[in-house]
């Protein structure tokens, strides 16, 4: 169970639960008003009500940065400025506060470490908070695991952490990633670094052109 205060500060009002999930569900159908009016060029899908859902039960800190939370589940790259107005329009009138950025960003920071139960020992790589040390996603490493392929190292920016993380709670929660740019902006290089060199993970890799 998670919940929120609105941004408020004259009326907090709490939401949580069963009352959170309704003003979901009340934003999706106003999604589907504002797409039959031609305002968005899709609704928010069932599915797509579903990530959200999944994503801050499992994450429930994630509330604080709400419109990255729906860009898990709803493309907000291919939204005009007008479209994207109306959309944060649609979550404010529903969940008031939310479309408000977090107004500082947290020192993230990247660690394996040894857990020990008895004789067996296990490593982890996590990303944290380095304020308060908070485990924001970690993933168990395979015995005796070593990066697999060479993959040049990519330094571990505050923005580059971000991105990991992002790549990190996808994976948890059994979702596909697409990860599209420029060219030369880092998105291969920061994927297989996290894979390979910190993950040992055995990659696959499809060069993907106009004749695959």
């Amino acid at each position: 169970v998670y919940s929120y205060q609105t941004a408020s500060a004259h009326n907090p009002v709490p939401v949580s639960g069963k009352e959170f999930f309704d003003k979901l569900v009340l934003l999706a159908q106003d999604s589907v008003v504002a797409f039959e009016q031609g305002k968005l060029p899709r609704p928010l899908t069932v599915r797509g009500l579903m990530r959200i859902v999944r994503r801050l039960e499992m994450y429930p800190e994630d509330i604080n940065d709400f419109i990255t939370v729906v860009g898990c589940a709803y493309n907000l790259m291919r939204l005009d400025p007008q479209q994207r107005t109306d959309l944060e329009n649609l979550i404010e009138t529903r969940l008031p506060g939310l479309t408000t950025p977090p107004t500082t960003r947290l020192t993230l920071h990247a660690q394996t470490i040894t857990k020990r139960v008895g004789s067996i020992e296990e490593h982890y790589y996590q990303i944290i908070d380095s304020q308060n040390k908070s485990v924001l996603a970690e993933e168990r490493l395979e015995p005796n695991g070593h990066p697999l392929l060479p993959v040049n190292r990519v330094e571990d920016s505050q923005s580059v952490l971000r991105w990991k993380l992002e790549l990190m709670k996808a994976r948890a929660l059994g979702e596909h990633v697409l990860i599209f740019g420029h060219t030369g902006t880092g998105k291969s290089s920061i994927a297989l670094d996290l894979l390979s060199n910190d993950l040992h993970e055995q990659l696959q890799h499809v060069q993907l052109n106009a004749d695959s």
